[in-house]
């Protein structure tokens, strides 16, 4: 068996990750910071996933971000009352900024998530019923219960 070649040595060091982070700190989002620093994207990505520390500085560093692109909203927002900005491209920056602040800090997220689970955590469990000692008036009315009255049907019967 072939042994794999190993590659060359990572390039990633404390300085790069802190140059990094204090682009996203003065607004620019990962990415942008990548390239402004002529970085490999996949490669910063990969090292996010190898080394804990900078995943975890590079979260810190997200969130100001959204702290800093919300102060910008802030600011068009008094600007725009103050000078007369159509009201309806400011409601679009201002949802464009919100949008792009739920991905980069999802705490800043309007939408609520639920989850269900069963007894203790685990899975739902599912039981099934027998209806089959049900009449079938008693299980016409479990119909309507269930589904609603059809709008079809003739009430003169």
């Amino acid at each position: 068996m072939a042994k794999l070649k190993p590659g060359p040595p990572s390039k990633f060091t404390q300085e790069l990750a802190d140059q990094i982070c204090d682009l996203m700190v003065e607004g620019h989002d990962l990415v942008e910071s990548c390239d402004i620093l002529k970085l490999n994207r996949r490669t910063v990505f990969r090292w996010l996933n190898e080394y804990p520390e900078f995943d975890t500085q590079c979260a810190r560093a997200r969130e100001t971000l959204t702290e800093v692109r919300l102060s910008k909203v802030r600011e068009k927002v008094v600007k725009a009352q103050q000078t007369g900005v159509d009201p309806n491209l400011l409601k679009i920056e201002v949802g464009f900024e919100q949008w792009v602040a739920e991905r980069i800090a999802p705490r800043y997220s309007t939408r609520t998530k639920t989850e269900v689970s069963g007894p203790n955590g685990g899975p739902v469990q599912i039981e099934r019923v027998d209806l089959s000692h049900l009449s079938d008036e008693e299980l016409e009315i479990l119909d309507i219960a269930l589904n609603g009255r059809a709008d079809d049907e003739d009430d003169d019967e």
